[in-house]
């Protein structure tokens, strides 16, 4: 009788912790698929006009990634001045969507935005888009020649700056006899190279009133056009005191 009674006793037992089994700490969570989009790469500043690249991960309840999501996401500014271009449709590689070619083409502070379906979307915290800090480029260069009897010498280039404006510079070799007066700094056609008043298509840049050596820079409103000649020119005695053929650098 005792025997068969234990018998029953481990069998219920036994049945007891087949039921109850206890706590798995070696079971894994399971927070479901992707519910949301997030960021996971910021960057505080970028340059306008260069490329830089935002990911964008697709996470699940606890915010760890879904790396099944394959689904396509869009990115697109929310808010700033300019434009954001570059290629703004991404799949998801094992939950995550890497844009590597993103610009926008103005200066200030923006956010963007990400969509995919269903899943919830995001906007990025603030990114400041600063000016293009690249050195001026050269796009013509001169040597001047003196005229009249008087001397005019040295470099002369024209740039186009960042900002896409361009400039009228001369270099550090530059020289110009000073005159009675003022010597004006002009942009003309090749007749310019006989007399400044022999043409009709001739623009100011600038005026050289001490110094008359070294680094001038002058802006050229609306830029070069079809002007082929820098001549330096005595405003008192009206005739040209030297002149530079501009040519491709």
């Amino acid at each position: 009788m005792m025997k068969a009674t234990l018998t029953v006793l481990v069998t219920v037992f036994v049945s007891i912790v087949v039921l109850f089994p206890g706590c798995d700490t070696n079971t894994p969570s399971e927070s479901g698929p992707a519910t949301k989009l997030g960021f996971q790469s910021v960057p505080s500043q970028l340059t306008a006009g260069v490329v830089f690249t935002m990911t964008v991960p697709a996470l699940k309840s606890d915010n760890t990634i879904d790396q099944n999501y394959n689904g396509s996401v869009t990115i697109a500014k929310a808010t700033g001045p300019g434009t954001l271009s570059g290629t703004l449709i991404k799949s998801a590689v094992a939950g995550v969507a890497t844009f590597s070619d993103l610009v926008v083409d103005s200066v200030g502070d923006y956010t963007f935005s990400v969509t995919s379906g269903n899943l919830a979307s995001a906007v990025s915290s603030i990114v400041t888009a600063q000016p293009a800090t690249s050195s001026p480029m050269v796009i013509k260069t001169g040597t001047f020649s003196s005229q009249n009897g008087y001397t005019t010498a040295g470099i002369v280039e024209v740039v186009r700056n960042s900002d896409n404006s361009e400039s009228l510079r001369t270099g550090s070799n530059f020289s110009v006899s000073g005159g009675a007066g003022s010597i004006g700094v002009w942009l003309t056609n090749s007749a310019g190279a006989t007399n400044l008043n022999s043409t009709s298509q001739k623009i100011r840049v600038g005026l050289i009133n001490s110094g008359f050596s070294g680094v001038y820079e002058y802006p050229i409103a609306g830029g070069l056009g079809t002007y082929t000649h820098v001549v330096t020119f005595c405003e008192a005695a009206q005739i040209n005191f030297g002149n530079a053929e501009l040519r491709d650098p």
